[in-house]
């Protein structure tokens, strides 16, 4: 087992040590970052109980790219200052197109104009916007599905996913030359191609970006990618993350669901609260994003005092039961056709 240090700290890294026991081959020890980060650092260390294996040598450095706001110059730096260490250095982006590369693809012109039929359940994990806990529900579903002894094929669209051995989306799926349509047929031929060589039980699509428009200036790219990837593939079903809110309207539960059945056709079987909120800034005309950790959604749903209509991602349990739930009835479902 590889021992691997990570560079820069990175807001997700929250959920990578929560789910860490699912790396492949691979173990944290030490995460290297500025030191306007040593505060958040060290919280994650207490809280992960991981500071003995920081002692430990690391084989190699994982390089994430940085976060909005880290100045590029800076960030270049520290990064040259590492490489004089000796130590290899390891980009996501790089291991996923290489594990793309050694998939044995069945069509020899993608863009045939055919739609292969995938004959196992697809659950997709969808988002309000950007920033919505989707990585942590695909985590938290895959583990799940792998307790169950059940083999998964997962896409995600967070580079963190190469990690846990998941696929990533293929290029053509953001290439501004590639027309809608075979943006369509080429989802579908690079699922359908990855689904012949793995052979799982189930696959499991984290869908890049969000399913709506937020307001006027929030277009989530006119949801482009939830559109595309609907058309290519049948979805069987929908776990749906929003963003935090102390109560949510049934009604405008009922719409959301509705929404993505007559939308996209995928039936929304779970709603699930995020970690995360949003507000928008009139000076910017843009959304800022508010990531809320444990204790304060804790402490807000404390002080509210009222059930929640749906619940939120660190309701482990509830949200475990409702997800094995899920994935019990599709299985039984595709075992009986």
């Amino acid at each position: 087992m590889k021992s691997m240090m990570i560079f820069p700290y990175h807001r997700d890294l929250d959920i990578l040590l929560k789910y860490k026991e699912m790396l492949k081959d691979r173990k944290i020890v030490n995460i290297l970052s500025f030191p306007e980060d040593q505060e958040r650092l060290e919280k994650l260390k207490e809280k992960y109980k991981i500071n003995k294996e920081y002692e430990e040598t690391a084989n190699e450095l994982l390089v994430l790219n940085p976060e909005e706001g880290v100045i590029f110059e800076k960030y270049k730096e520290k990064l040259e200052e590492l490489k004089k260490q000796g130590i290899p250095l390891w980009y996501l982006k790089t291991q996923n197109e290489n594990r793309i590369k050694n998939v044995h693809f069945y069509n020899e012109d993608i863009y045939k104009k055919r739609r292969y039929s995938v004959p196992v359940p697809i659950i997709a994990i969808l988002g309000q916007g950007i920033n919505c806990s989707k990585f942590e529900t695909l985590l938290m579903t895959n583990q799940i599905i792998e307790k169950m002894g059940y083999k998964s094929l997962v896409v995600s669209s967070n580079e963190l996913g190469g990690l846990f051995e998941f696929y990533s989306y293929p290029d053509s799926l953001s290439k501004l030359n590639v027309s809608l349509e075979d943006k369509i047929f080429s989802m579908n031929h690079y699922i359908y191609d990855l689904y012949m060589e793995e052979k799982p039980d189930l696959i499991l699509l984290e869908i890049p970006g969000g399913i709506m428009k937020m307001g006027e200036k929030g277009e989530n790219h006119f949801s482009e990618y939830t559109h595309v990837i609907s058309n290519a593939l049948d979805i069987d079903s929908g776990i749906m993350n929003l963003y935090y809110t102390k109560s949510y309207e049934e009604s405008y539960l009922n719409n959301i669901r509705q929404y993505c059945f007559y939308k996209y056709g995928i039936e929304i079987e779970m709603l699930l609260s995020a970690r995360q909120r949003t507000e928008y800034n009139m000076g910017s005309e843009s959304w800022d994003y508010f990531f809320l950790d444990e204790l304060f959604l804790k402490r807000l749903q404390n002080e509210d005092g009222k059930e929640q209509s749906i619940p939120n991602i660190i309701e482990v349990d509830s949200c475990v039961l409702k997800i094995q739930k899920i994935i019990e009835e599709f299985i039984n479902i595709y075992e009986r056709i």
